[in-house]
């Protein structure tokens, strides 16, 4: 959703296609600062999340390039440590936006707070493990909160794009009204959509991701 006051968010819409490489399919979720979105990449044929961060936060030494920068070329897994696979940046009506590209996540590990105790301690086990990778690494997670933990979820390189229709939550979509009804807003989106879900059983496995901005 595009705000005049506040982080300006880039007006992104389904069936759309970024750099030529990323085909929109569905809204994964949003934030303070930004929007995740389900997306098909078809150069290399593997669905990816990309995260559209808002202008104000789009910046080249925002926290998560950083830490991409102090950890490259080291081996991340085992460390519950998700980073981005890469980035690229867009430029829109409401500036230029910073575009991370992530594997899709499920949700978050809210989802386990109902779950057996054995569950829940090995989750925050796992959760401490990462941590202690990043002290290793003289780096501090400057956010961590229940929504910065995600569950990973299992691999999605076999799904068909017909097949990712049938798993995705039908979503709620709202036309947007301005104030000002005698012409369109250059900046306002056409219309608002909600996140929707992907019918999987995520992996009892936590991935840290959002490092602060």
């Amino acid at each position: 959703m595009a705000q005049r006051r506040g982080p300006k968010y880039e007006p992104v819409y389904a069936d759309a296609e970024n750099v030529e490489i990323y085909e929109v399919f569905a809204k994964l979720g949003c934030g303070g600062y930004s929007t995740v979105w389900l997306c098909f990449d078809t150069q290399n044929q593997k669905w990816r999340a990309v995260k559209v961060m808002a202008a104000v936060v789009s910046t080249e030494d925002c926290a998560d390039l950083k830490i991409m920068e102090a950890l490259k070329g080291l081996n991340l897994e085992g460390t519950h440590i998700m980073l981005p696979m890469g980035y690229f940046w867009i430029d829109g009506l409401n500036g230029r936006h910073l575009c991370l590209v992530l594997p899709v996540l499920g949700p978050s590990v809210r989802e386990v707070l109902q779950e057996s105790l054995t569950v829940r301690k090995d989750i925050m086990w796992q959760v401490a493990q990462g941590l202690q990778f990043l002290h290793d690494h003289n780096i501090c997670h400057g956010d961590l909160r229940t929504d910065n933990i995600m569950l990973r979820m299992p691999c999605l390189d076999h799904i068909t794009k017909d097949e990712m229709e049938t798993l995705l939550e039908e979503p709620e979509k709202d036309d947007v009204h301005t104030l000002d009804e005698r012409g369109e807003d250059p900046v306002a989106p056409k219309y608002l959509v909600s996140a929707q879900r992907i019918k999987m059983k995520p992996e009892l496995n936590a991935a840290i991701i959002d490092f602060g901005v």
